[in-house]
């Protein structure tokens, strides 16, 4: 049995047309300027990963990906600090020192060897560079997922902690991610040969040969697959560290809102809110509104209360009640993860009734979770999770799982500013509902941020994670050629779609095919591409073995049977079994990266 492998389809004209104006711009000596080898081999080397940079990002702006690479001066984080002292969220310089990586390419760091004696051999590499122009990258990425659930969809679980080493013009080496991704964005052309090792794992094929990557192209892609179980690691029980909806849990005081309980949604509101909490979630509404969403059947839903003699929804009486807590530590290449608090609406007393098939609605908050001195890093936070599992449902476990969730959402847990004056961790709140109009169900997320015309922060409607504005769809253009020209960075789960492509709002239908292009001509990264778009995630993009999958956690059962659909079942849970087991013993660079979500479940 081979890998499987495939030149990506080939970048358009501005990647090529900015290559020829950087190597007429003097960009790569620019570049090349003060990085000193030991002999003439270590001075090429240096010439070319600098020279490479530049193309890169040549590249980059012409197709619209953010710069990210190492070294461009951009910002490092956003200096949060917890009020110990310790730094909120990781840098990437940071992480990528602390894990010997390099943040260009997530490859482990060589020792350079260098030597302030060969200035010589590096001013005329230097020199050489110059006369030519930058040398032609080319980019090879892949995944490595779980081989018993291919049938069940061509993006199955993906394997955390895997060694991949690619030699050949290039030598690298890089660990797979949460989502069982591996990327080298900038190697030379050639032939080359990948690898991949796992203790405790069986990968087929043990390497790949013969694969070829391109110059000025969207890259190759190479897979490989893992029979389970897919390396060693302590036992994990998913119902207690990762998705936590057990009735003892939902059912809690905690839980309630009447009760204002530590994981209630009026708690949560409360801890967050730079105004009264009734006119905080007010303004909340009023926002979604002012998106072009009619919001009046959650308004009838929600009792209200005569606050200043203005009359506002009642955050005591809110109609939200928790679904599950869900452990998203394996969230993002940058920081520690995230924790997510997952409600749907209920009939609340004094409120329209309706059947509770109409409870098409749910609403989720994600908070980052933050880097102390208790909790100084993923792995910190992944122990924790894990010390759940160990517990039986009950008061013990509820008292430890509120010590976990208070350490994230209360008030001041990162040191207060003028710009987040509660010190909260909220990342986002997401919406997917079908009670507005106009249309049927629609997904859309909503940020703190600087309210233009109040100036206090409030969840403001923004653009969604990783889901083109709708109007894109079947037509040439921007988006397409970005597709096309990042085509392996897609389908391994690295490339972030331009912020001017997305959209406020993202449908959620059963539509044979949500996302198409007529330049986009390869179906597996049509698929990939869509199945991480909010719309195909919760749609057709999704097998129909995955059962209903508009809501990946059901809002339509009270606490006594919550239920989730069978992606977060057969293919999500393992994939984070996978990462979890991975951050509880690794060190260093084995340590699995997070990633994006490639069809999350809990959006």
């Amino acid at each position: 049995m081979t890998a499987r492998w495939m030149a990506a389809p080939a970048v358009g004209l501005a990647f090529a047309l900015a290559v020829l104006a950087l190597a007429g711009a003097g960009g790569c000596q620019r570049m090349i300027i003060g990085r000193l080898a030991a002999d003439v081999d270590a001075a090429a080397d240096a010439s070319f990963d600098a020279s490479v940079e530049a193309a890169h990002d040549a590249r980059d702006s012409a197709v619209g990906l953010p710069d990210t690479h190492a070294g461009d001066g951009a910002p490092a984080g956003d200096g949060s600090t917890i009020p110990d002292g310790a730094t909120a969220m990781d840098a990437p310089a940071a992480r990528d020192a602390e894990a010997g990586t390099d943040a260009s390419d997530g490859r482990a760091d060589s020792p350079s060897g260098d030597s302030p004696d060969a200035s010589t051999d590096a001013d005329a590499a230097r020199d050489a560079v110059a006369e030519t122009g930058p040398p032609p990258i080319g980019v090879l990425a892949g995944r490595i997922t779980m081989s018993d659930l291919t049938n069940f969809t061509s993006r199955g679980s993906g394997v955390a902690g895997v060694l991949v080493t690619l030699t050949g013009p290039s030598a690298r080496t890089a660990i797979s991610d949460a989502n069982g991704g591996f990327q080298f964005p900038s190697i030379a052309p050639g032939t080359y040969t990948v690898a991949v090792t796992k203790d405790g794992a069986t990968l087929t094929p043990p390497s790949a040969t013969g694969v070829d990557v391109a110059a000025g192209s969207g890259g190759t892609v190479v897979s490989f697959d893992c029979t389970p179980p897919c390396g060693s690691g302590p036992t994990i029980d998913p119902a207690r560290e990762l998705f936590i909806e057990d009735t003892s849990v939902l059912t809690d005081a905690r839980s309630s809102n009447a009760s204002d309980g530590a994981w209630s949604f009026r708690y949560l509101i409360e801890q967050m809110a730079t105004t009264s909490p009734n006119n905080y979630v007010n303004d909340f509404i009023n926002n979604i509104v002012a998106s072009g969403r009619d919001m009046s059947r959650l308004r009838l839903q929600w009792p209200t209360v005569i606050e200043n003699s203005v009359v506002l929804p009642d955050i005591t009486r809110a109609p939200f009640e928790l679904l599950a807590i869900v452990n998203g530590i394996d969230a993002h290449a940058a920081g520690q993860g995230e924790l997510r608090f997952v409600y749907g609406v209920y009939d609340v007393p004094g409120a329209p009734t309706f059947n509770p098939q109409n409870r098409a609605f749910t609403l989720m908050l994600t908070y980052a979770l933050p880097a102390t001195t208790a909790n100084p890093n993923r792995q910190a936070w992944a122990a924790r999770f894990h010390a759940l599992g160990a517990i039986p449902f009950g008061a013990d476990y509820n008292a430890a799982l509120q010590a976990i969730t208070d350490s994230v959402v209360r008030t001041g847990t990162l040191l207060e500013s003028a710009e987040n004056p509660r010190g909260s961790t909220l990342v986002a709140l997401s919406i997917n509902e079908a009670w507005g109009t106009p249309g049927p169900f629609q997904l859309r997320q909503l940020r703190p941020l600087p309210d233009p015309v109040h100036g206090q922060r409030e969840l403001i409607v923004g653009t969604v994670d990783q889901t083109p504005d709708p109007t894109l769809n079947m037509m040439n253009g921007a988006l397409p050629d970005f597709l096309n020209a990042n085509a392996a960075l897609v389908q391994a789960g690295f490339a972030t779609i331009p912020t001017a492509l997305l959209g406020m709002q993202s449908p959620a239908a059963n539509a044979p095919v949500l996302w198409s292009f007529p330049s986009v001509t390869s179906e597996s990264l049509r698929h990939a591409f869509a199945g991480q778009t909010c719309a195909g995630c919760h749609s057709s993009e999704v097998p129909a073995g995955a059962g209903f999958t508009i809501f990946h956690i059901f809002p339509y059962y009270g606490p006594t049977t919550s239920g989730n659909s069978g992606w977060v079942t057969i293919v999500d849970i393992p994939r984070r079994v996978s990462f979890l087991q991975n951050q509880l013993t690794c060190s260093g660079a084995t340590c699995a990266p997070g990633a994006e979500p490639m069809m999350g479940p809990t959006r």
